[in-house]
Parts: C-alpha cells; structure tokens; sequence
C-alpha cells in the first residue's frame, strides 16, 4: 500500500509542474488575446479567432486548475462548522465526504467527458478550424487527475488514521 500510495504521490506530483506550466501558457493566451481582440476594435479591424482563444484557453484554464487544487489539496473551504464540535474524528469524517465527493466529481468527468469528447469529433470551431474535442478532452483529463489527486489524499488519510490508531494504543 505504501509503495501505491508513493508511485501515486510521483505522479500527481510530475504531472502538477507539468499542468502548472501548461496554465501559465494558457493563461497568458488568454490575456494576449483578449488585449488583441480589444485593440483590434479600437482601429475597426475584426479578428474573430482571438474570442475562441479566449473562450477555449479559459475553459482548459477553469477545468486543468480545479484538477490541480484538488490534487494539491489547495481549493477553497468554507467553515461552516463551529470550533467546538470539531474533534478528530469529526474532522476525519468531513475529509472522508469531502474525498468522496471530489472522487466522483472526477469519475464523472472521466465518464461522461469521455463520451462528451467523442461526440464532439464532428464539430469544428469555425474561426480556428479545429475539432471541438480538442478543446472538451479537458474534461476527461482533467476528471482522471481529480481522480488520482483524491485517491492520494484518501490513502495519506488511511495512512495518518493508521499511525494515530498505533499513538493511541502505545500510550
């Protein structure tokens, strides 16, 4: 299980820096862009494919980053529970629910993104003249490395329950 849970940890980790390089070319597409496309409208000269770059570097931008907070356990919470009723296996419990939601959250987006994607072959974007699955492929990507980033999360929870679980026994 250790050696899973390591071989799991390297890949999420190698393929972080690589989708964090990738949102940095994206996200600087995406504002080279949208600053041409509005230049281009001040002196009256219409480039339509600069909306479909925006439109599309924003969609991989949205998608590839939640996968990358999931899998660096970095998106957001809200606290909703007071301070009090906060004990170990209450906080444990809410990361159990959490995990399985993200969980399936990727699986459906594996799932269907996969079936999204291929349906979506046939259609091209008009302005750039590529195929639309090239831009929805995001969604089963980025559904397996919610996948992967929740499942090592699961197993360093199952780890740290174990060695609490051997604390507690040697006191």
């Amino acid at each position: 299980m250790r050696l899973f849970l390591l071989i799991i940890r390297r890949f999420n980790s190698s393929c972080s820096f690589i989708i964090s390089k990738i949102l940095v070319v994206l996200t600087i597409a995406m504002l080279l862009s949208i600053n041409l496309q509005v230049l281009s409208r001040l002196v009256r000269f219409n480039i339509i494919w600069t909306s479909d770059v925006a439109i599309f570097s924003f969609v991989w931008t949205a998608f590839l980053g939640a996968a990358l907070a999931v899998t660096a356990n970095e998106h957001f919470i809200v606290d909703i529970f007071p301070k009090k009723i906060m004990t170990p296996l209450f906080d444990i419990t809410l990361s159990l629910l959490a995990l399985t939601l993200q969980f399936i959250t990727g699986f459906v987006l594996l799932r269907y993104g996969i079936r999204f994607t291929e349906s979506m072959s046939i259609r091209f974007s008009f302005s750039l003249g590529i195929k639309m699955s090239y831009i929805s492929c995001v969604l089963p990507v980025s559904g397996f490395l919610i996948i992967t980033g929740s499942l090592e999360r699961l197993l360093s929870l199952k780890e740290l329950i174990g060695s609490s679980k051997k604390e507690m026994l040697h006191e």
